[in-house]
């Protein structure tokens, strides 16, 4: 699918991207309803959210790279179909995973005070 422009985002409900009834339900109770308001939402700010977590980023940042984009500051695209061999597919998942951990801990750190 080629690349949606703002405009056409804003126009693009999250109901288009196939997502699970348990996201699309997250998403919807955050009154998120189209794909302009998810890509300038960042995944600290998704996971957030009561009901998404890893495995609910990771469905909307592949479903988000079909139509072309990926959610505010993402690291990394995770989109399978860029990768040619199982290796490298699962590094890829774990690449993701890991950065996912690496915020969180960084996160907390923050949050410490001296």
């Amino acid at each position: 699918m080629k690349r949606l422009t703002p405009e056409e985002l804003v126009k693009y409900p999250i109901t288009s991207l196939n997502l699970s009834r348990r996201t699309h339900t997250m998403l919807r109770r955050k009154a998120i309803t189209n794909c302009a308001t998810l890509v300038r939402m960042s995944e600290r700010h998704l996971m957030r959210t009561p009901g998404i977590g890893r495995k609910a980023i990771k469905e909307i940042r592949v479903a988000l790279n079909q139509i072309g984009t990926d959610i505010a500051g993402a690291p990394i695209a995770v989109n399978s179909d860029d990768f040619t061999s199982p290796d490298h597919q699962l590094a890829a998942e774990l690449i993701t995973d890991l950065m996912a951990v690496l915020e969180k801990h960084a996160n907390r750190l923050k949050s410490l005070k001296p």
